[in-house]
């Protein structure tokens, strides 16, 4: 057995090596990247994420809901509710709790500060905040500096990698003060519009050259970045806007490439505007 006074020399090691490795990924193909189509400027970029001022949302939700949620959050349903953001109310609002490992630890302990996910568009279709059509609220749980995610979303910001938007947000459910939480942009069809002017349903959305898919392989397992690598699919991306070395893959060619556990959904083949 290792010896623990070795285990957080190892660890630091380890975790050295994956950033160096990231790093070294984004200086050498990050430039070389070409989205299908321009980014669109939204709305929500200044108005929820400029980090210049703190987000605040509150939620309301009937006592009932509200249990029912509590007692069964493993099950990630959504609830309605109203939720007013920054002072604007939006009525009848999806919102569930949310996480893996996080959601489990929190669901077997004595607390009730679960992570959260806000769907506008749940019950109402179109409804969003300034162009956001989702927004997600993450507990930060296991770290007490609620710093490290942030932090790891500013160095990609500063790698020019496509990432989502985050914001710190003081939140309250039914005048209840829970606290500060990590407001995220998730990796769904507002981030594929910022990004790439075009819809996309899918977790997460990456273009992806033949030339580059063994490295970002060893990233991918070394980094242990859960479902962060994705390969799009969509006839929006025209042969004329995009590279002869750019491959689209199936869902058995990612699997083998990047495992299971990081390619169990693929974004669903879409047209632009659907």
């Amino acid at each position: 057995m290792i010896d623990n006074k070795h285990i957080g020399k190892i660890i630091l090691s380890v975790t050295a090596l994956a950033l160096a490795a990231l790093l070294v990924f984004m200086l050498v193909f990050g430039q070389s990247t070409q989205a299908a189509a321009s980014g669109i400027s939204m709305a929500y970029e200044n108005s929820l994420f400029s980090t210049d001022s703190i987000i605040d949302v509150d939620v309301s939700i009937s006592e009932s809901d509200w249990e029912d949620l509590l007692e069964n959050a493993i099950s990630e349903e959504y609830y309605s509710c109203d939720v007013t953001v920054n002072g604007t109310e939006y009525k009848n609002v999806g919102f569930r709790a949310k996480g893996n490992t996080s959601l489990s630890m929190v669901a077997s302990s004595d607390s009730d500060r679960y992570s959260f996910k806000i769907s506008f568009d749940e019950y109402v279709d179109g409804q969003n905040c300034d162009g956001l059509s989702k927004l997600v609220l993450n507990n930060n749980y296991s770290d007490a500096t609620m710093m490290k995610e942030a932090i790891c979303y500013d160095m990609f910001a500063f790698l020019g990698a496509d990432a989502s938007l985050y914001n710190y947000a003081k939140v309250s459910i039914n005048g209840e003060y829970y606290g500060v939480y990590l407001a995220l942009e998730p990796v769904e069809e507002s981030f594929a519009m910022r990004n790439y002017g075009t819809r996309h349903r899918c977790q997460a959305a990456v273009i992806c050259r033949r030339h580059r898919t063994e490295l970002l392989t060893v990233t991918a397992k070394k980094m242990t970045i859960k479902a962060a690598i994705w390969v799009a699919q969509t006839s929006a991306w025209a042969p004329a806007a995009v590279p002869a070395s750019t491959t689209p893959m199936t869902a058995l060619t990612a699997t083998k490439r990047f495992g299971k556990a990081a390619c169990s959904i693929l974004p669903t083949k879409t047209t632009a505007g659907s």
